[in-house]
């Protein structure tokens, strides 16, 4: 069943289970780590053989068709349609017929980083977006939402921001994840995606 607001803290809780259970070394694997359990937590969701595709990094699963393995954002939900190519005989390319969410991860404490990642958000067209975040101390967090407030609405499509624990501070984070929605009169707290 596709992801909606209403089901993505379930995802997340399972992805962010699954990602602090590898041990591993070092934030950028463990960044990647993130990634490839909710590429795979969206994936459950947005199943191949119903026409949709899942890329991440790690995911070589379009390769064939589409030469990558990442399309132009961390995380992208699509669904696809097929044409003929010009070549004789033709053959069925794919190409995305419409996206589903746009996911950004960005763990950098500098406010320019995670601005940057929310303007590639406002650029993609997509139904959903997710920006995901550390955690920082409250006022710092209230201050960032603020931000990106201001930001967002440009986007289109529906707006997800999500607060985890640095990846420095897996497995052994004390602070749950935390997910906000963006609504007319600002962030709008979501049911608890902790563990």
């Amino acid at each position: 069943m596709p992801i909606t607001g209403d089901s993505l803290p379930t995802a997340v809780r399972s992805a962010w289970r699954e990602a602090c259970e590898q041990m591993t070394v070092g934030n950028r694997s463990r960044s990647a780590i993130w990634v490839s359990a909710l590429g795979r937590q969206f994936q459950l969701g947005y199943p191949r053989h119903r026409g949709y595709r899942v890329f991440w990094r790690s995911n070589c699963s379009n390769r064939c068709a589409f030469g990558l393995n990442e399309f132009l954002f961390d995380i992208t939900v699509c669904s696809v349609c097929e044409v003929p190519s010009l070549q004789r005989p033709p053959t069925q390319l794919e190409y995305v017929s419409r996206c589903h969410w746009l996911v950004e991860s960005e763990f950098s404490t500098n406010t320019r980083e995670i601005l940057v990642d929310l303007s590639k958000l406002v650029v993609g067209a997509a139904d959903n977006k997710l920006l995901v975040v550390s955690h920082r101390p409250p006022e710092v967090e209230r201050a960032l939402r603020s931000r990106c407030e201001a930001v967002a609405p440009r986007s289109g499509g529906r707006m997800f921001l999500l607060f985890i624990a640095h990846p420095s501070q897996w497995p052994d984070a004390d602070r749950p994840p935390v997910m906000y929605e963006l609504a007319e009169c600002g962030w709008r707290r979501l049911a608890d995606p902790g563990p």
